[in-house]
């Protein structure tokens, strides 16, 4: 898939998660990776997968899913809801201490 559609259907997710369930936008760009389409005809939804956790987040046009389960294996959690519910500040804050770390 091109670049340009890629970005477009993260356009998408950022919108859908922010409007749905409280998510900031920042944190979908920051952990979440785009996996693929799956499904058939107008079932098709495209996956994504947050790179730290492997929790996905399944979407269809506009509207996005949590998938609760992969298999037998919760996802998530509500710690993992808190932490793509955080604010600007909170991440800002954990931006300046990993480059803390680095210097």
């Amino acid at each position: 898939m091109s670049s340009i559609k890629t970005d477009e259907l993260f356009d998408i997710l950022r919108a859908a998660c922010a409007r749905q369930f409280g998510f900031n936008p920042r944190r979908i760009s920051a952990g979440m990776r785009y996996v693929g389409k799956e499904g058939h005809g107008k079932d098709v939804v495209h996956v994504f997968r947050d790179a730290a956790t492997h929790s996905q987040v399944a979407l269809k046009n506009t509207f996005a899913t949590l998938r609760e389960k992969a298999g037998d294996k919760p996802h998530w959690t509500e710690a993992e809801k808190a932490h793509y519910k955080s604010g600007d500040a909170e991440i800002d804050a954990e931006i300046a201490a990993k480059q803390a770390e680095l210097d």
